[in-house]
């Protein structure tokens, strides 16, 4: 889909250029001809000069070539994945490359290079899940990782996997989130759907999950009976009377969010 938006965006930047090409021919043979149509020639040389800016100004990028924008998607396919690392006393990881791939959800494959700082060995895993571009990695506890990004949409996934070989514990799909300075937490606001609906309206609820537990152990009981899901994950901490049960942060007979 954004390789067809990118070519139809080529293929107005060569209409127009050669429009501007013509106009500027024209003008010429007019001049050459008639110099009474000085003022035609003034009138649209001027319109061929200033044509890229006025029609680009807002989305360009100064060059003079349309800039196309993608509001929900917040990545650039081909290679535009920030290479990040970080390390503990025991391991150093790192974010080599990223590539297109169908085996992910996101359609984007991450792949992390792992060495244990004693042995030197050397272990590579790839990360293939809804996650579209990844913005933070963080060593938590002995031998895990937290890696913090975004689907193609303006939502939140962490991913905690294990050292070395990146086996996923667990998975969040949030709002925000936000790891605690020492590493043991993360907190974030439950996800909410973009449309909810005629009628309803999101409540803003606040969820941490503790690191050092285990996965069953960050779902309140009532979830525990159910597959684990990426969306409900953590115990609520805010409002008072928050269960992080499916819906509890969605609110009937309400046209605005409340927080």
């Amino acid at each position: 889909m954004i390789s067809h938006v990118l070519h139809f965006g080529r293929r107005i930047t060569y209409i127009i250029e050669s429009a501007r090409a013509t106009a500027i021919a024209l003008t010429t043979v007019l001049l050459l001809r008639n110099s009474k149509c000085l003022w035609l020639v003034l009138v649209v040389g001027g319109i061929c000069v200033l044509w890229p800016h006025c029609a680009w100004s807002q989305t360009g990028d100064g060059s003079g070539h349309p800039q196309l924008e993608l509001q929900a998607v917040k990545y650039v396919r081909g290679g535009s994945q920030e290479k990040m690392s970080d390390e503990s006393a025991v391991f150093k990881v790192m974010l080599g490359s990223s590539r297109h791939c169908t085996e992910a959800l996101s359609g984007e494959c991450f792949d992390f290079r792992v060495v244990a700082k004693r042995t030197q060995g050397v272990t590579t895993f790839r990360l293939a899940n809804e996650t579209a571009q990844v913005e933070s990695l963080s060593i938590v506890g002995h031998s895990q990782l937290l890696i913090v990004g975004r689907p193609q949409t303006n939502l939140a996934i962490v991913t905690l996997v294990s050292l070395p070989l990146g086996k996923e514990i667990d998975r969040i799909v949030c709002n925000k989130s936000s790891l605690s300075l020492d590493r043991q937490f993360v907190v974030f606001l439950k996800f909410t759907p973009a449309h909810p609906g005629y009628n309803w309206s999101p409540s803003e609820e606040y969820v941490v999950y503790d690191l050092a537990s285990s996965p069953q152990e960050n779902r309140t009981p009532p979830n525990r009976s159910r597959s684990l899901e990426p969306y409900d994950a953590g115990w609520p901490i805010y409002p008072e009377d928050a269960t992080n049960l499916p819906g509890d942060n969605m609110l009937e007979g309400r046209n605005n969010a409340i927080s």
